[in-house]
Formats: C-alpha cells, structure tokens, sequence
C-alpha cells in the first residue's frame, strides 16, 4: 500500500520501555523509550494545534462568506417563501383537505371491498393451504 512503508517488526519488552534491566527489577521505562515516547506527544500536540488552526481559520472563512453573502438570512427568506406559497396554494385550492377526504375515500372503499368479498381471509387460507402441501412433500414418507 506503502511504496516504502517497511514491515512491521516483532514488539519486544524494549518497545514498550517496559524491560527489567534495573538492579531491583521494577519496569521502568528506558531512556530512549521515554525520548520516544515525548517525540510522539510533541508530534500529537503539533497535529492537535494544527487541526484547531484549520477548523478555526474554516470557520472564520464560514463567518465572512455569511456576512458578505449573507447566506443565511436568503436561506432564511427562502424558506419562509417557500412555506408562505405552500400555505397560499392550500387556501387557494383547499389541498389538505381534498387530500384527506381523498384518503378517508380510499379507506372506506377498501374496507368495504374486504367485507364483501373476504379478500385477507381467502389469501390467508391459500397460503396455508400451499404451505401445508410444500410440508407433506418435503416430509419423509414412513413405512
């Protein structure tokens, strides 16, 4: 993946500056482990600094496209346009409520249909019917 990425080594005890070359043998970390370990926390420190100065620096670049633009108010007055003429177009031609006699309609027609002709119950039998004849097929046969 890494054109000149080397390959993992084997982690040792001195990787981990945890070896036990002191004279009462307590773990306590090796010099160069330590120096090691500081590099990689001043390197983490940069990157922290680093990533705050860009989120900064894009957010201040966020404020001033907002002021000089101003974005957010036409986002705004877009909106607020937007929910105005809906409600205009549904005082006009009374959507809302043609659509929920619409539904009501539907419903009722559907429930009426089902009544009538029992359409849920004669699938239902169907299926069950087809399923129990699947089930003796693939059951095995006694003698």
């Amino acid at each position: 993946m890494y054109p000149n990425a080397s390959a993992p080594q084997a982690q040792t005890e001195e990787d981990y500056g945890t070896s036990s070359n002191t004279s009462d043998n307590r773990n306590i970390p090796n010099d160069s482990n330590a120096r090691g370990l500081s590099g990689l926390g001043s390197a983490l420190g940069g990157l922290a600094k680093a990533s705050t100065g860009m989120v900064s620096a894009a957010c201040q670049r966020a404020k001033q496209i907002n002021e000089n633009h101003k974005v957010s108010t036409k986002t705004k007055d877009a909106a607020t346009s937007v929910v105005q003429g809906a409600k205009d177009i549904d005082e006009k031609h009374h959507v809302v409520d043609k659509t929920k006699k619409a539904a009501g309609s539907m419903y009722r027609g559907a429930k009426d249909f089902e009544q009538k002709h029992h359409v849920v119950e004669k699938t239902a039998q169907g299926v069950t019917k087809g399923l129990q004849f699947i089930s003796s097929k693939l059951t095995p046969k006694t003698k």
